[in-house]
C-alpha cells in the first residue's frame, strides 16, 4: 500500500516539452518530415502531385500540433493527500489550484493507442456523490467531465500514476 501524502515534479515543464513528452513526438515527425522532404523533391521533379504531398503533409502536421497542444493544456504540478485532496496543475502556462475532500475525488485510466503504441491517461474527475459532479463549462474541465487528463510520461511515470489512481479510488 502507497503511504506517501503527495506526490510532485520538481520541474515545471513548458507547453512544448509537454506535448513532445509522450509518443507525440514520433506523431508529429511521422507528418511534418515528409513535408519537409518533398519540397525539394517537387523542385528538382518540377512535378506537381509532390507539392499537392508536402502541402497535404503540411495541413495534416498543423491539425495534429493544435489537437496535442490542446489534449496538453492541462498537467499535474502535484497532489497532496490531507484532510482535502489539493490539486495543482497548470492550465496553459499558469498554476492553478483545486482542493476538495477525498469523497468527491475519483481516477480512471484511459488508453489511446498510437500506431500500435499505448499512451495512458489517468483521468482525475469528481466524484457522482458530489453535487458539483457535472462540470458545465468549468475552464478546468475536459470534455470527458474530468478535472485533469494526466499522460504518463517522463515527469510522471506510469508507476506513480498508478499509485496516486489507488489512493484517489481508495478513499471514494
Amino acid at each position: 500500500m502507497e503511504t506517501r501524502a503527495s506526490y510532485r515534479i520538481h520541474q515545471r515543464p513548458g507547453q512544448i516539452r509537454r506535448i513532445l513528452s509522450g509518443g507525440f513526438a514520433f506523431a508529429l515527425g511521422s507528418t511534418a518530415l515528409p513535408a519537409i522532404g518533398m519540397l525539394p523533391l517537387a523542385y528538382f521533379t518540377e512535378s506537381y502531385f509532390y507539392i499537392a504531398m508536402a502541402l497535404l503533409f503540411a495541413v495534416v502536421t498543423t491539425l495534429n500540433f493544435r489537437f496535442r497542444k490542446k489534449q496538453c493544456r492541462y498537467h499535474l504540478v502535484s497532489i497532496h493527500f490531507g484532510q482535502e485532496v489539493v490539486l495543482e496543475y497548470m492550465d496553459g502556462n499558469e498554476i492553478q489550484r483545486l482542493s476538495e475532500p477525498p469523497s468527491a475525488i475519483g481516477a480512471e485510466w484511459r488508453e489511446e493507442v498510437i500506431r500500435g503504441n499505448s499512451i495512458f491517461y489517468l483521468n482525475i474527475y469528481r466524484t457522482a456523490s458530489d453535487e458539483r459532479s457535472v462540470l458545465r463549462g468549468d475552464e478546468y474541465s475536459n470534455e470527458d467531465g474530468s478535472i485533469l487528463r494526466q499522460q504518463a510520461n517522463q515527469y510522471w511515470p506510469y508507476e506513480t500514476l498508478d499509485a496516486i489512481h489507488r489512493r484517489l479510488n481508495l478513499n471514494g
